[in-house]
């Protein structure tokens, strides 16, 4: 293999740049995380974090006992009636689960903190279990799920599937047997028992497998495409084997303590996310209960996987469970290297996609905030993988029915999933091996199939609108409107772009190879549904009804992010086919 020695040097002093770039974000977020996280909440009681997150929440932190009161005097059964700014009563309405408002004649609480009956009057006191952090919660759900996942392995052992790949399929169990529990019995626990003895049987099958001389069929279920070698590194590529993993561990770790040493302290993470995850392992009623929180139709699936594992560490946990970004975050970084490995055959490549992925500091920083978007990366990117697998005809049609259903799991962590869904319908058409009309037609009815139960009973039965789409008017004032938004739109955009703090140099070096891939079929394969997605995040901003500058300022960041992963896999294919030609 000869090298374009000009290129290589141009590829090598970018590595290094991005590599003292990567070690001075780590320094700084380091640093940000001793300075104030470990200041303000490490081995801070519960209370005193609550009150902390109120502060920077500029809510009052009376509303602290005024939860105390009420804890005590209202029984844990009651619905009530929640009046004012929904904003401020948020943090309030969640501390109160599973008590739901969703209206009472009897009790009532207003946004300044006065509830009925007055304490006076009100029930005698109640004794509330009160759940202290666990770290069962999530190591416990994480056990059961992994071994969930390696019974699916065994069973699709035809095609290498990764572990991510067939961990996104768990998630999408859980989240299917908690809402249909919920939905038949009026509770979700009798799911949290059935998937803790699932996930029990499947460990206790891989041990008498590993005790009866199976150890080793058994550990390459873990394994991912085993027709995939590892390339012999030069002496002078080595030191990545140090730097590269180093990298990813740091970030990693540097999340989980972002998040499991906190309550949920940012607004989505309790209003939405927590919320109606406290609602699935506390609450006893119809499912809609999950739609007094939050935007009501946002969907389930990271809420189920919360809800167990909050179930799974005495009833409701909210710090260790929220380690689960950091483990969500691994497996994407997982399954990037899988990918570059399978179309490669390196992967020391795939393990500097990861690398490059992590570095930038928005990622393990929204991976800790308990938000939807870290399971999103993991099932939008662990889609493409089935998709691009080798197979015969039979394992065609499995691979896109896997890929559909990891589709589906997308939509149904969050609402962006179905535009996912649809721009990669579109992308099948321009991918050989894959543009059959039949694997085509298997990923449409499986995904439909899926996603159907969940659009009827929000759309259909409970008449639930979206808050993205609310301004999609196509009169000629409501086009005028969004086309003065757009000039404002992207100085917004540029501004998010331009921050090194926030992406490193890695978004330049994705947007960058994402241009020089438009010429290229290899290229554009890996753009279409960055590029679809982004502009369909751009289309939804200009017509959204909020402040344009407060909508980029608050959703962009997180929506670039949902093109990365993607973005960054082709660009690291495309620089070993630009940098390296074969000498014939």
């Amino acid at each position: 293999m000869m090298v374009n020695k000009p290129l290589r040097f141009f590829l090598l002093g970018v590595l290094a740049v991005w590599t003292i770039v990567s070690i001075a974000a780590l320094g700084g977020m380091y640093k940000l995380w001793w300075e104030r996280e470990r200041v303000n909440y490490l081995g801070k009681t519960v209370e005193v974090q609550r009150s902390l997150v109120l502060r920077n929440a500029g809510s009052p932190e009376t509303l602290l006992d005024v939860y105390k009161t009420l804890d005590m005097v209202w029984p844990q059964d009651i619905t009530y009636s929640a009046t004012g700014d929904q904003n401020q009563l948020s943090y309030l309405k969640y501390l109160l689960l599973p008590r739901i408002p969703a209206g009472s004649d009897h009790y009532s609480l207003d946004a300044g903190g006065v509830f009925t009956p007055p304490v006076a009057s009100a029930a005698l006191p109640v004794e509330q279990k009160r759940n202290r952090p666990s770290i069962l919660a999530l190591l416990g759900s994480l056990l059961v799920f992994a071994g969930m996942t390696l019974v699916l392995k065994k069973l699709l052992k035809r095609l290498p599937f990764s572990f991510p790949e067939l961990f996104g399929c768990t998630l999408l169990i859980c989240m299917v047997c908690v809402v249909l529990s919920r939905a038949v019995f009026a509770g979700a626990v009798p799911a949290f028992y059935l998937l803790t003895l699932v996930g029990v049987t499947s460990w206790i099958w891989f041990l008498i497998r590993k005790h009866f001389g199976n150890a080793a069929q058994s550990l390459e279920l873990l394994s991912e495409d085993r027709s995939c070698k590892d390339h012999p590194l030069s002496s002078r590529a080595k030191i990545w084997q140090l730097i590269v993993p180093a990298i990813i561990a740091l970030s990693i770790l540097w999340s989980l303590l972002m998040s499991i040493i906190v309550v949920p302290d940012d607004w989505d993470a309790w209003a939405i996310w927590a919320a109606k995850a406290k609602v699935l392992a506390l609450g006893h009623g119809p499912l809609f209960d999950v739609s007094h929180f939050g935007h009501a139709d946002y969907p389930l699936l990271w809420p189920s996987v919360w809800a167990y594992s909050g179930w799974l560490g005495g009833g409701w946990e909210e710090m260790w469970s929220r380690g689960w970004g950091g483990v969500f975050l691994l497996l994407v970084v997982w399954e990037i290297v899988v990918i570059i490995e399978r179309v490669t055959g390196r992967r020391d490549l795939g393990m500097l996609g990861g690398a490059l992925f992590v570095s930038m500091p928005m990622v393990p920083l929204i991976a800790s905030w308990s938000y939807a978007e870290a399971p999103f990366w993991l099932l939008t990117t662990a889609c493409i993988g089935c998709l691009l697998l080798e197979g015969g005809s039979a394992g065609g049609k499995t691979k896109v029915f896997i890929a559909a259903l990891l589709a589906a799991a997308a939509a149904y962590t969050k609402n962006e999933g179905v535009m996912f869904a649809v721009i990669t319908c579109f992308w099948m058409l321009f991918v050989p091996g894959i543009r059959k009309p039949k694997q085509i037609l298997v990923f449409v009815v499986t995904f439909s199939l899926c996603y159907f139960p969940w659009f009827y009973w929000t759309h259909v039965a409970l008449q639930l609108g979206s808050h993205a789409v609310s301004g999609f008017h196509l009169d000629l004032e409501n086009l005028q409107r969004a086309f003065s938004r757009i000039p404002p739109a992207l100085e917004a955009i540029q501004k998010i772009w331009l921050d090194v703090k926030q992406w490193n140099i890695v978004l330049w070096l994705c947007l960058c190879f994402a241009c020089l891939g438009l010429f290229t079929s290899e290229g554009r394969k890996w753009i279409i549904i960055p590029a679809g997605m982004l502009l369909g995040y751009f289309i939804i901003i200009i017509f959204h009804q909020a402040e344009i500058y407060w909508q980029v300022g608050t959703a962009w960041n997180r929506l670039t992010l949902h093109a990365i992963p993607l973005l960054l896999i082709g660009g690291v294919i495309q620089a070993r086919e630009l940098f390296l030609s074969k000498k014939e």
